[in-house]
């Protein structure tokens, strides 16, 4: 621009993406992290500000602690996500659970992925561990959807976690093998994730999350994000 000139409201970038690269607009629809660089991508972000260091990379795995603040809790629990870019998207990850030898009776953690708008605005699935049982749960902040035993399941075992959201439309889906996916929870309500339900301005958030209240580890082989064209 000229000195002088009116910013104008709409700018047209004729800028081309150099020979043999990646648009961002690529990048961004078709985005995975297998966890093989010692810190997290820039992709990542928190909620809210960590004073302590509660996760690392290893051996091709990001591991989680599980700390005493939840998903729905003004705080910092522990979650690492990314932003929801798209109108239909799908986010995915595989994920293993693992209790510390904690002395309380009942030993009870969760993890697995959440999407996030804000403390009253979320949807998780997550695999629940109580005593020596599992669940598999979709839930959001007051509701419940889906409960469902996994009978089968030991410490340790990976499970692949996915989530889509279909304009208004979100979805829920587990494997054992990430080729036979099977829904669990219905068809809730997209809606239920945007500004304009939810409040705010900053906009949705898919990540990873665990929660314990005793010391318990989750372990996130890699992470896939995609637009759904």
């Amino acid at each position: 621009m000229k000195k002088g000139e009116t910013v104008p409201y709409d700018v047209l970038f004729p800028l081309k993406t150099e020979t043999g690269k990646l648009s961002f607009r690529a990048y961004s629809s078709n985005w995975k992290d297998d966890f093989d660089t010692p810190e997290l991508k820039f992709e990542w972000n928190f909620i809210r500000t960590p004073k302590e260091k509660w996760y690392n990379i290893n051996n091709g795995s990001l591991t989680i602690n599980a700390r005493p603040i939840s998903i729905d809790e003004v705080g910092n629990p522990s979650f690492i996500g990314r932003r929801l870019q798209h109108e239909k998207a799908e986010f995915s990850t595989s994920v293993s659970l693992q209790m510390g030898n904690a002395k309380r009776k009942q030993k009870e953690m969760e993890a697995g992925i959440v999407a996030f708008q804000n403390e009253e605005s979320f949807y998780k699935l997550v695999v629940e561990q109580v005593n020596n049982k599992y669940y598999l749960i979709v839930a959001s902040a007051n509701e419940e959807f889906a409960r469902t035993e996994l009978s089968k399941y030991k410490s340790g075992q990976k499970i692949n976690l996915k989530m889509q959201l279909l304009s208004n439309k979100f979805i829920c889906f587990y494997s054992f093998d990430d080729t036979n996916w099977e829904e669990v929870g219905g068809v809730l309500d997209g809606k239920y994730l945007s500004t304009k339900v939810a409040g705010g301005h900053i906009g949705a958030y898919l990540g990873l999350y665990t929660y314990a209240k005793s010391p318990a580890t989750a372990k996130f082989d890699w992470a896939k994000y995609k637009e759904i064209k």
